[in-house]
């Protein structure tokens, strides 16, 4: 599937993921896609992501987030997530006490690091 994909964290704590469904562009000179809605069969979401907590991040692992997207929450938690299922892959436990304020990816395929 080649339609642009989302991440998208809600206040109330759900975590939703889903795939555009995309045409062409609508007028000359444009080049890209435009949004025509959201393929319903493609969509994934979880419900308290991170506990009670607040989702305060979101980063795609991958340019195109083919090896998942990592999230960071009030709670001092990292989980990796598979957008296509909405499935935690991964839960990181860090020193965070506080929680996390942001999550920077490194650009490196091979050998990817997080900063929180």
């Amino acid at each position: 599937n080649t339609s642009p994909g989302f991440a998208v964290a809600f206040a109330s704590g759900v975590l939703a993921f889903g795939r555009f469904a995309v045409g062409e562009a609508p007028c000359h000179g444009l080049r890209g896609v435009a949004v025509e809605g959201i393929h319903a069969d493609a969509v994934a979401a979880v419900r308290f992501a991170h506990g009670y907590n607040l989702i305060t991040s979101l980063q795609p692992l991958g340019a195109c987030a083919e090896r998942g997207v990592v999230s960071g929450g009030l709670d001092g938690l990292l989980r990796i997530w598979d957008p296509a299922t909405g499935a935690e892959n991964t839960q990181i436990i860090t020193d965070h006490a506080r929680g996390i304020n942001d999550v920077a990816v490194s650009p490196d395929q091979g050998d990817q690091q997080l900063l929180s």
